[in-house]
């Protein structure tokens, strides 16, 4: 049985928080989930949330975007079309040569390893990927999702024009 989609929302909310913010202790997730005005996790759902960040903050391959030189939870806007696409990255890292960035999802059902991103994550993606490209001219860029509940890191290519839909 599913979660329920605001009870999601702000299991999503709060992986986030700990996870920008390092925190790995229950009373403070429960301030941010009170903040959030969820009210009804009970310290078994708060421990599962603690179990979640703990597993990712664990990943060698997500090291580089708990660094100290990551930038955590950027904005940037990027004009789509006739669209202004507004975002909020979760973790950036700049090099002289290279851009990486990660979005976290908490998705309790990820796609299977080597599946493709959701058309909607694909299109965010590509979104900050060509955001980016206008800030960073000339520097390789790299998308990657991280999947909380997984825990993994892919990497998301850019769609072709062909998968891309309006």
């Amino acid at each position: 049985v599913g979660l329920g989609a605001e009870r999601a929302r702000l299991r999503g909310e709060a992986i986030h928080a700990a996870l920008e913010r390092d925190i790995a202790d229950s009373g403070l997730v429960r301030r941010v989930l009170t903040a959030l005005g969820a009210v009804d996790f009970d310290d078994a759902a708060i421990d599962e949330i603690l179990a979640e960040v703990a597993q990712v903050r664990a990943m060698s391959e997500a090291a580089p975007f708990f660094s100290p030189e990551a930038w955590a939870e950027v904005s940037v806007s990027v004009q789509i079309g006739g669209a202004r696409v507004l975002g909020r990255i979760d973790r950036l890292i700049v090099s002289a040569a290279e851009v990486a960035f990660v979005d976290f999802k908490s998705d309790a059902a990820p796609p299977a390893t080597g599946a493709p991103a959701p058309p909607a994550y694909q299109r965010q993606i590509d979104a900050y990927r060509a955001a980016l490209a206008g800030i960073y001219p000339g520097r390789t860029i790299s998308g990657h999702i991280l999947w909380t509940a997984a825990p993994r890191l892919d990497l998301i290519t850019a769609a072709s024009p062909d998968d891309q839909t309006p």
